[in-house]
């Protein structure tokens, strides 16, 4: 059987653009301590193999970061902003809450406040947890 070459690199996804995220705040943040209160950091990604931290804030439900990252867009149409906020823990960090927004919905050169309910899972089949769970505000 004779096959074909196939280049590879025709399927890779070429970089379309730079999108810039500031990680501003996080509001009523759902505590998942005994004692004291949660350290949340937050994760963001477009393509989970580049993902991007923020500083930990100790002992805070409503922190304020304003750090920005700049992530590489490959597909504005399919790819999604991924945003995480994470308990530091001592052994395995505690997810709070995810919540994702597409690129599509936003305007290139046209920064805007965007304001995210946080939620236990992006697959809306599997979320038992309805209780309110924060928000994420970035820009």
């Amino acid at each position: 059987m004779g096959g074909t070459a196939v280049d590879a690199s025709e399927f890779e996804l070429k970089p379309e653009g730079r999108l810039t995220v500031t990680v501003v705040r996080a509001n009523d943040l759902k505590n998942l301590e005994m004692i004291g209160k949660s350290d949340p950091y937050v994760v963001v990604h477009i393509r989970p193999r580049f993902k991007v931290k923020t500083k930990t804030i100790d002992n805070n439900l409503s922190p304020v970061w304003n750090e920005t990252f700049e992530l590489i867009a490959e597909d504005r149409e399919t790819q999604g902003l991924t945003v995480e906020v994470f308990d530091k823990d001592i052994g395995q960090d505690q997810r709070l809450g995810i919540a994702k927004v597409r690129l599509s919905e936003l305007e290139p050169e046209k920064p805007k406040e965007v304001n995210l309910r946080l939620l236990a899972s992006l697959d809306t089949l599997k979320v038992k947890d309805k209780k309110d769970r924060g928000t994420c505000t970035i820009k």
